[in-house]
């Protein structure tokens, strides 16, 4: 059991099997994601631009818990 850090955030949907699928209104998400000083971001598609998070994109779990 691995916390993220406080400055990062997940936003996707993870399925049974470790996928993490896309969600609607990314870059909206991330740009709130922006306002409530979050630095990071693990996402499942590199958003339409830049918001100014550092995003990770990650499609499966295995990859998030190598990050963290």
């Amino acid at each position: 059991n691995r916390p993220l850090s406080k400055d990062s955030i997940f936003i996707g949907e993870l399925s049974l099997n470790g996928e993490i699928r896309e969600v609607f209104s990314l870059d909206i998400r991330l740009k709130e994601a922006k306002m409530q000083k979050f630095k990071n971001a693990i996402v499942p598609s590199k958003p339409l631009e830049d918001i100014g998070l550092k995003c990770f994109v990650a499609k499966e779990l295995s990859q998030v818990l190598e990050w963290m």
